[in-house]
């Protein structure tokens, strides 16, 4: 009987455990994206006083190229799902700002899970612990 309860929480650690690894590397890729967003604010918020024609480099990877900017008033927005869509850059801005808002929200519940999920696996090694006392007594 006592065999059965010490494999059963075992499994339960294992089981808690796989979850927290998929929470924490779902952690990771939100810091990710939340930076890459950050910066993609950054840049528009500084092209919102620019003026007239500019001339650019782009940075891809280890590649600089040349670019011209001929309206600053616009950008071009990524929906997903291969959608673009033409975008006043103020509201641009604004939805960066509300998706790193809400990556940042989804960031914190993911952590609050990932240290429930600690404290449970803490006190089943705990019981773990226990039911190995008690065999070793019995």
């Amino acid at each position: 009987m006592a065999e059965e309860k010490y494999s059963e929480t075992l499994q339960k650690i294992k089981a808690l455990q796989s979850e927290l690894e998929t929470i924490l590397a779902s952690v990771y890729a939100l810091d990710r994206d939340i930076a890459l967003n950050e910066e993609v604010l950054k840049v528009l918020n500084s092209m919102e006083g620019l003026k007239g024609e500019r001339d650019l480099l782009i940075h891809l990877g280890p590649v600089l190229i040349k670019a011209e900017i001929k309206d600053t008033s616009k950008v071009y927005l990524d929906l997903g799902g291969g959608i673009i869509t033409e975008t006043p850059l103020q509201e641009a801005k604004e939805k960066l700002t509300k998706n790193i808002a809400e990556m940042i929200a989804t960031r914190e519940k993911l952590l609050a899970r990932a240290g429930a999920i600690r404290e449970e696996i803490s006190k089943l090694i705990a019981e773990v612990r226990k039911i190995g006392q008690e065999e070793g007594k019995g």
